[in-house]
């Protein structure tokens, strides 16, 4: 019992026994049946606490008075990129290199209140932004041993806060832009510009071009709306489809546009490639592609469109469409922050092209739908190749198969 084994209890087979003895061996049973269910009972319990402090999203740290670590849970860990275990009774100056947050923490060590404040640190030249709230640690006897930390990650909400004012402001001014254009030139016409016919009708044709321009942000804002709503998601149907007539219609669609330019298109895909689509989207994403190839390309110059059946890094078959223009190339730079709403390289240039600024966006939401991804390849000079993939088979469809 002394060693711990208290599973085994006490078994006496001699009839001779004194009375005395047979009685002490049945209370030290007795004893062990308890310690074994209390044992059991604390084990639960805190196979539950570690259930749960390891489960949580938050980072959690326990910090004792001499500043060593107690406990840390696997969100704290993978936020400073160390080992949980190796980290427990090593003090927390060892791994935690910010000395904004050091200094927060022996702070709180030294108080008896609760304390909270939003840091900013950079962990292998990433930023990230954290909300700390320190909370008194206390034993079960209710002396105070040290802090509890809870570390709230921010960094995600922060860039999605940030993405939303960007998108909010890039949408007032898009839409500003041409009704600022059509109010001032209706002012115009009203204040007597309509006597004279052919300034009237100049200024009705940029009135016209304005309201097209402002139909199609507004159409592209729609679609977008359509491919993001979770509720439709679940009906963008996938059918099995031929990959080529879909590369084909969207050339013809963008054709007159290269023709004016003196652009050629030139196609290669097999006939026979097929995949799990959903051909509008498909041919969407393939026309926003091309029509910025075209908008971009100098004059007389190739743009080439490729599908081609190749397996990922995971053994997985993939179908890429490539997209490769001989236009000004994207520098680095921008290539992370291309195919966000409204985002533009260069904005005189892109508006002069007659854009959304939504094309790209909606080419990585329908890449999402279709369990792919859309990316970038470019060198300023040498133009750019967007690259579409998307999963050759469903994968669905793949375990239906499987199943029958």
């Amino acid at each position: 019992m002394a060693n711990g084994d208290i599973d085994h209890p006490i078994i006496i087979s001699n009839n001779n026994v004194p009375g005395e003895i047979a009685a002490l061996s049945q209370s030290l049973n007795n004893m062990a049946a308890q310690l074994n269910g209390r044992i059991k009972q604390i084990s639960q319990q805190r196979n539950e606490l570690e259930a749960v402090f390891g489960s949580m999203t938050d980072g959690l740290l326990a910090i004792n008075h001499d500043q060593t670590i107690i406990r840390i849970n696997r969100a704290a860990a993978a936020l400073f990129q160390i080992d949980s275990t190796t980290a427990q009774g090593v003090a927390f100056a060892g791994f935690i290199r910010s000395r904004v947050l050091q200094d927060f923490l022996v702070k709180a060590i030294d108080t008896d209140d609760s304390l909270s404040k939003n840091l900013t640190l950079m962990e292998n030249g990433h930023e990230i932004s954290l909300y700390c709230h320190t909370h008194p640690l206390f034993d079960g006897e209710n002396r105070r041993i040290g802090i509890l930390v809870v570390l709230n990650d921010l960094t995600r909400i922060n860039q999605l806060e940030n993405i939303r004012q960007d998108f909010v402001a890039n949408v007032s001014h898009e839409l500003k832009t041409p009704i600022t254009a059509i109010r001032g030139y209706v002012e115009t016409l009203l204040d007597g510009a309509m006597e004279n016919r052919e300034e009237a009708i100049k200024f009705l044709e940029i009135i016209h071009r304005q309201g097209i321009r402002l139909d199609a942000i507004v159409d592209d804002l729609l679609t977008l709306a359509h491919i993001e709503d979770k509720t439709e998601k679940n009906t963008f149907e996938l059918r099995r489809e031929k990959i080529c007539p879909i590369l084909e219609t969207a050339v013809q669609t963008c054709l007159v546009g290269a023709t004016l330019k003196k652009i050629e298109i030139k196609m290669a895909c097999d006939p026979e490639m097929t995949g799990t689509v959903n051909r509008p989207m498909l041919e969407q994403a393939i026309i926003n592609l091309l029509t910025n190839a075209v908008s971009y390309s100098p004059e007389k110059s190739i743009i080439k469109v490729t599908a081609e059946r190749r397996k990922d890094e995971t053994g997985r078959d993939i179908i890429k469409i490539n997209v490769q223009d001989q236009g000004p190339g994207i520098s680095h730079e921008h290539q992370q922050r291309i195919f966000e709403r409204f985002y533009r390289c260069d904005k005189a240039r892109s508006r002069e092209h007659g854009g959304t600024g939504l094309g790209l966006s909606i080419v990585k939401h329908i890449a999402d739908n279709h369990n792919g991804k859309v990316e970038l390849t470019s060198r300023i000079g040498q133009g750019s190749t967007f690259t579409f993939s998307l999963p050759a088979e469903n994968v669905k469809e793949m375990e239906q198969i499987k199943s029958q």
